[in-house]
Parts: C-alpha cells; sequence; structure tokens
C-alpha cells in the first residue's frame, strides 16, 4: 500500500520523505515530509490500520496548504529528519535539523501548528546556532526515546556523535548526561574505531529488553551496536554490522554490506533488524538475537530487491526509489517504509524470516 505525492501541498501528499513512526496506543501514524517543512499525523482505527490516506492534522506549519520554514516554537527550518514517540508520556521529538536542535510535542491533544513545549540544543524557541557543547548540537538528523531509562538519544550528525539525555525532566537547552562517538563534549571528530563515528545518519534504535543501541554510521557505511546497561563518555561499541572489523568503511551491495546505512526498525519479538540501505533502495533485515550476533553477519533477508546484489531504484508495487526510515508494527507484523524519491509510504506485511528459512 502507498500514500502517492501527487497533489503537491495538500492533506495527502508528500515531497521527499524522511522519519516515520507508529503511535500504537492513541492509533496514529507520523509521517515527516521534509520538503514541504511538516510532519502529517494519520489516525489509525484501533487495530492501527490506515483508516484513509489523508492525513488528520499537521504540525509544523498552520494549515495542510502553507509551506514556510522558521526558528520559532511552532516551526521547523528547511529540513527535519527523525522522529520518536514517547508513548508513556505522550511526547513527540522531532530532529529539526536546519535550525541544530530537537523539538519536543506534548501529543495528548494534537491541533495543527500547535507550540512544541520544550526545546533541546538551544536555549529558546528563536535561536538556531550549531554548536559541539554539552548542551549544543550540529545537524541533528535523529532521536531515539528509551521508555525504561527515561532517556533520548540525539544523533548530532556532523559533529560525529550520539547525545545522551535524562528526560524524566526536561528543561530547554539542558545539558546532555553524555555522549558516544566522542570522548567529550567539544571533540567532533570523525572516525572509523570502535568508539568513534562518521557522519551517523538518520538511524537510531534502541533496543528496550536488552539495552541495546543501534547507530547507522552512514559515511561509514556501517550499524554500531552498543551495550547500553552502563554508558560511559565515548565508550567502545560492542558489534559492528555492515563490515568485518571497526577498522574498515566499505560500501557494498551485498548479503553482509550497505552502501549508505540510514532508517532502522526493529521487530522485539523475532529479533529482527531492518537495515535502510539508502543508496541502494532496499531495507536489509538482520537476525540480531544476542546470543548469535557476530561482527559483519551475513543478512537474512532483504525487501526493495531480487536479491542482495542488486540495487536498483523501481516506482513498483515492491521496489523502492531511496529508502530513508522504517517503523515496525509488531501487532499486525507490518513493517512501514519511507520511500523518499517516489514521495510515499509503503506497507508491507511481513512474514517472519528465521536463519532456517
Amino acid at each position: 500500500t502507498a500514500n502517492n505525492g501527487a497533489g503537491g501541498v495538500n492533506s495527502k501528499g508528500f515531497t521527499f520523505l524522511r522519519g516515520i513512526e507508529l503511535d500504537l496506543i492513541n492509533h496514529r501514524l507520523f509521517v515527516v515530509d521534509r520538503n514541504n517543512i511538516r510532519i502529517l499525523v494519520f489516525n489509525l482505527d484501533t487495530d492501527n490500520n490506515l483508516i484513509d490516506r489523508t492525513a488528520d492534522y499537521v504540525l509544523g506549519q498552520a494549515d495542510f496548504t502553507t509551506v514556510a520554514g522558521a526558528t520559532t516554537q511552532n516551526n521547523f527550518l528547511n529540513v527535519i529528519q527523525g522522529i520518536s514517540y514517547d508513548s508513556l508520556n505522550n511526547r513527540l521529538f522531532v530532529a529539526d535539523a536546519s535550525n541544530n536542535r530537537v523539538l519536543v510535542f506534548n501529543t495528548s491533544v494534537i491541533t495543527n501548528g500547535m507550540n512544541a513545549a520544550y526545546v533541546l540544543g538551544q536555549p529558546d524557541f528563536v535561536t538556531a546556532t550549531a554548536a559541539t557543547t554539552q548542551s549544543g548540537m550540529r545537524s541533528v538528523s535523529g532521536v531515539e526515546y528509551d521508555r525504561d531509562n527515561d532517556r533520548l538519544f540525539v544523533l548530532d550528525s556532523t559533529n560525529n556523535r550520539v547525545l545522551v539525555f535524562n528526560t524524566s525532566v526536561i528543561t530547554n537547552g539542558m545539558n546532555a548526561a553524555y555522549v558516544l562517538g566522542q570522548p567529550d563534549f567539544v571533540t567532533a571528530t570523525a572516525a572509523t574505531t570502535q568508539s568513534g563515528m562518521s557522519g551517523p545518519n538518520r538511524g537510531i534504535l534502541f533496543d528496550n529488553p536488552n539495552n541495546r543501541l543501534f547507530v547507522s554510521d552512514s559515511s561509514n557505511n556501517r550499524v554500531l551496536i552498543f551495550n547500553t546497561s552502563s554508558i560511559s563518555n565515548g565508550m567502545n561499541a560492542s558489534y559492528v554490522l555492515g563490515q568485518s572489523n571497526f577498522t574498515t568503511a566499505t560500501s557494498a551491495i551485498s548479503q553482509t554490506g550497505f552502501t549508505f546505512s540510514s532508517g532502522l526498525a526493529y521487530d522485539a519479538i523475532n529479533y529482527n533488524l531492518f537495515v535502510s540501505d539508502q543508496n541502494a533502495s532496499r531495507l536489509v533485515i538482520y537476525n540480531v538475537t544476542p546470543s548469535a550476533i557476530s561482527n559483519g553477519q551475513n543478512a537474512i533477508g532483504v525487501i526493495g530487491q531480487p536479491n542482495f546484489t542488486t540495487g536498483t531504484t523501481a516506482t513498483t508495487q515492491g521496489g523502492f526509489n531511496t529508502v530513508a526510515s522504517a517503523v515496525f508494527d509488531s501487532g499486525n507484523n507490518r513493517i512501514y517504509v519511507s520511500d523518499i524519491l517516489n514521495n510515499r509510504v509503503m506497507i508491507f506485511d511481513f512474514i517472519r524470516i528465521t536463519t532456517e528459512s
């Protein structure tokens, strides 16, 4: 199923999709419509199926026909990237990349163009300064909420790091508690090491039951896996996918490699990790059972391509033209995929893949 971008700026169309998120409790689908500088909100039925293909609300714009970027409490500037939903506290975290900040919305009630409740990365809602500090950011591209520990992980892309915020209490411009990818809060060096990163982009995912953080280290063509039961600044990753070791960054369209790892989705019941291999227009699936994971392991499945060595773009029922992000609906065994240049969301019924199949 797809929501096509034909028709321009309205309540149905998209232009250059980015992040996508599900609220399975209040039955909503959030879609980042990047070039229209907005987030569209679709109501779902009680079984979390789409009711229709018309958005019910919009964030970032006053209405469905306006396109205007700004540095304000209710607008974004030019580029929105990732989003993450906190089902416990009804909060939506939005990576407002060009404003170098994360906006936090209280979504217990949604109205068109409503104000954000808080901002991270800036001291207020009208500042957009890029910074490499404990509270600042530089082109943030992804966010992920850890509900068990009330933490927010922020992909601070240009600073080649992940900031970790304690979000039990949020104040505007507050300091991060920890940093991954750098030894401290004032360094921004790109690296291909066990602790370093190079241009991590959009893909960040937390596995609550196993206290694991998955990070798309995009320019290194890999996914890093951190054990976050205990966090320290600049700590080493435990495992790597996409490369055979922590010091290589080869681009490959293969069963083990990526061309540009991007968004991540997770089937926690069956330990399936979905990796958006953006430039190969595919979604690669790994079994990441904690007891069986290994560096550079083979993928067990692929969506969007007929095999592991093809990376063709397509506008078909089974193909993509550049893949940005994905989200998994465990209740219905469905995977939602943002198909960037086809300006649509693709929804697949997912049949479990095992290492034996």
